[in-house]
């Protein structure tokens, strides 16, 4: 019985590491930021795409949308960007369940900087 549930346990959490490896865009080069002072939000337009969770736009033009209505997450990938370092962007679109933002863009809920 202890063996079965281990077994279980392992499998669980082999898939939903996998589901969630899936939604991410790791070590892409920052190729362009469009902000909008005093928005909530900004477009951000990495290397290659990899990922694009149904949104066509992002599929297509490898832009991301950024929902920041602080401005924190926009200046640590404004600072990535000036620096040349890679980022890693979790997203979120139609493919999860979720929406794609003005129709087209994955939406960026989470970013990685520096090797984990």
């Amino acid at each position: 019985m202890i063996m079965k549930k281990s077994v279980l346990f392992a499998l669980l959490a082999v898939l939903s590491t996998t589901n969630q490896a899936a939604n991410w865009a790791w070590d892409k080069d920052i190729v362009g930021i469009r902000a909008y002072p005093g928005g909530t939000g900004h477009y951000i337009k990495i290397s290659d795409g990899g990922i694009w969770e149904g949104c066509t736009v992002t599929r297509d033009a490898h832009i991301l949308y950024l929902p920041d209505s602080n401005g924190r997450v926009f200046a640590s990938l404004l600072t990535a960007q000036a620096t040349g370092n890679k980022v890693s962007f979790n997203v979120s679109g139609s493919d999860g369940g979720g929406s794609c933002h003005g129709g087209g863009y994955a939406k960026i809920v989470e970013i990685q900087l520096g090797d984990w």
